[in-house]
């Protein structure tokens, strides 16, 4: 009984010290509004999967997805409503890929996905069906229903489109604005039109 009260606040601080280990770790590869895997993530993620693919000789692609009128729904309904906006996407777009299939938010109305060893063609059979899931989702607010914003998407493979994460997702980059142009949309930084 002497030893448990020497050691008991041991413990205790032990297990303290586990749980914000934790909780640090969470903030340092998930995004806080989207609950995703955050750009550190990704990052550090595709370092691996480049070492895999070309291991192992497969390929992979990469997908950035960018919401096409966010800002829209931020000067109409507010940021919060835009956040929320986020949200339904994050899940949408999480609970129509593969489980093994990487997703994270890169930036503000950006989201990047990892389809390791997979072709061209099941990468787009992938993004359709998000497509469709992203048509059909609503944000229901004060009585209104709102539709999610639409959004462009450039998609690259691994190693056909670059043999270095810098090539693979500048690939993926300017094809998202060569969709984006078609639509007649500029990037948010320009001003959509």
């Amino acid at each position: 009984p002497r030893l448990l009260q020497v050691i008991a606040p041991f413990f205790s601080m032990a297990i303290e010290f586990v749980k914000r280990y934790q909780n640090i770790r969470g903030m340092v590869l998930y995004d806080e509004l989207t609950g995703l895997h955050n750009r550190r993530f990704f990052s550090e993620y595709l370092d691996t999967e480049f070492q895999r693919a070309a291991r192992n000789k497969q390929s992979f692609c990469i997908v950035v997805i960018d919401l096409d009128s966010l800002k829209r729904i931020n000067d109409v309904y507010g940021h919060l409503v835009g956040d929320s906006v986020l949200k339904i996407v994050a899940q949408v777009l999480s609970t129509n890929v593969r489980s093994y299939d990487i997703l994270a938010r890169y930036a503000g109305d950006e989201f990047v996905l990892v389809m390791p060893d997979t072709a061209l063609n099941e990468a787009e059979h992938v993004i359709n069906r998000l497509m469709t899931a992203n048509d059909q989702a609503r944000l229901e607010h004060l009585s209104q229903s709102i539709f999610l914003p639409s959004y462009s998407y450039g998609i690259a493979t691994f190693p056909e489109d670059g043999t270095t994460y810098e090539e693979v997702f500048a690939s993926a980059d300017k094809r998202l604005y060569e969709a984006k142009a078609k639509k007649g949309i500029v990037s948010e930084e320009n001003q959509l039109v």
